[in-house]
């Protein structure tokens, strides 16, 4: 027998019973579809019925309000966010450090306060009963201007985020670039001697290696790093470039050292205006 489906769990208070039987429930779950973010729509699915007539009056007027706006001049500059949450309780602790993926979902709610602000403070009197909400809603330009003077959209931490870093990533490129010449020569070199099974050098455990034909691997200066399943190919990393290698790994700590260190300070620029983005949001 298929379950009944104005039946009611058991475990419902009183009143979520009967928002479910006047059929409340359903008209939450509509609206929140029509939601532009999740933190909206949990808080859509959240509602319940008013009360009171004057808690009635006053949510019809803000949205009579609103509607005048939308109807009189451009539309609200809504944009999708993710909840800021977890965001707002890292700033909050003294010395914490937010990680990328965090300025990424805080970066363009910031822009939204900017641009709300913009579109309200050129439409709302003091008369208004928006006023209020406007006074609480703080932008934040200056922490928009150093979170992209530090990374990208996609959250790629920018070579100018820190003379230091700069300099590291430039290293790095050099280093590489010199490990790739020298790896040439010695393709050029192993390959001519037919010791090699592919002309391409490979990466195996993090470093860059030749192809070597196992019946010739004793032939070749450097430290195997792996052999193919069949055993017919040893991967091993010539002498020549290991130093270079070790070379690129110590730049490669050090950037994600200079990285954690431009977030962390990046943080605590943020931590200072925390309770002003808390209102905000």
């Amino acid at each position: 027998m298929e379950p009944d489906q104005n039946q009611t769990s058991p475990n419902l208070s009183p009143i979520e019973t009967t928002y479910i039987q006047l059929g409340f429930d359903r008209v939450r779950e509509l609206i929140a579809k029509e939601s532009h973010s999740e933190p909206v729509q949990q808080q859509l699915l959240e509602l319940v019925p008013l009360l009171t007539i004057s808690q009635m009056k006053f949510r019809l007027e803000k949205i009579r309000a609103l509607w005048e706006f939308w109807r009189s001049s451009a539309p609200f500059p809504l944009r999708h966010f993710d909840d800021l949450a977890a965001v707002l309780k890292t700033l909050k602790a003294p010395g914490a450090l937010l990680n990328i993926e965090g300025f990424l979902i805080l970066r363009p709610i910031l822009e939204q306060f900017r641009l709300l602000n913009h579109y309200f403070e050129t439409r709302v009197t003091p008369e208004n009963i928006w006023w209020h909400w406007l006074k609480m809603m703080t932008p934040q330009p200056r922490l928009e201007t150093a979170i992209d003077r530090v990374m990208s959209p996609e959250g790629y931490i920018l070579d100018h985020a820190s003379p230091e870093l700069r300099k590291i990533r430039s290293a790095i490129q050099r280093t590489e670039a010199a490990v790739r010449k020298q790896m040439d020569s010695l393709v050029a070199f192993y390959s001519a001697k037919g010791m090699l099974t592919d002309d391409r050098p490979t990466i195996k455990a993090g470093r860059l290696v030749l192809p070597v034909s196992s019946n010739a691997k004793r032939q070749v200066k450097g430290v195997i790093q792996d052999q193919s399943h069949t055993g017919n190919t040893t991967y091993v990393e010539p002498l020549e470039i290991i130093d270079l290698n070790n070379k690129i790994r110590s730049l490669q700590s050090d950037e994600i050292r200079e990285i954690e260190r431009i977030l962390r300070a990046l943080t605590a620029e943020c931590h200072s205006e925390v309770a002003a983005i808390g209102e905000s949001y």
